[in-house]
């Protein structure tokens, strides 16, 4: 947004922020080095928070991907199984019941793998803290 106002009114960052804030009635305070120091800190947490949350969820995805592939392998062999020695061979049956089992597994994980990735970051980061205290 701020490139957007420094182009159309040809000025600086400094000066395309202070025209936002004019327009939004919001007052610029300058921080003093206390402030400044406390942000910085802050920042700083935040920053270290997040790379955590990233590294979390993907290692949450990843461990579901695991498993899926699991249940997606072992649907695969039992349907080779019932290819090449068909339904009427001595565990024909069980290959089936095997067949229909790892299908369903492996698509509820596949769904729970794509609504994880769906998630805002904000519902996972209530998620993360809850499990990092729970933790300790």
């Amino acid at each position: 947004m701020l490139a957007f106002i420094e182009r159309v009114r040809g000025c600086d960052r400094k000066a395309a922020l202070q025209w936002l804030a004019d327009f939004a009635g919001v007052p610029l305070q300058e921080m003093n080095e206390a402030e400044q120091r406390e942000y910085k800190r802050r920042r700083a947490l935040a920053e270290c928070e997040a790379h955590q949350l990233t590294a979390w969820r993907d290692g949450l995805v990843g461990a579901l991907r695991e498993r899926r592939n699991l249940y997606l392998r072992a649907y695969h062999r039992a349907r080779k199984y019932i290819r090449t020695r068909g339904l009427d061979s001595p565990a024909g049956e069980l290959a089936a019941d095997g067949h229909d089992i790892y299908e369903q597994r492996y698509q509820e994980l596949d769904q729970e793998i794509d609504e994880l990735l769906a998630k805002p970051w904000s519902e996972l980061l209530l998620r993360f803290r809850a499990e990092c205290e729970s933790a300790t």
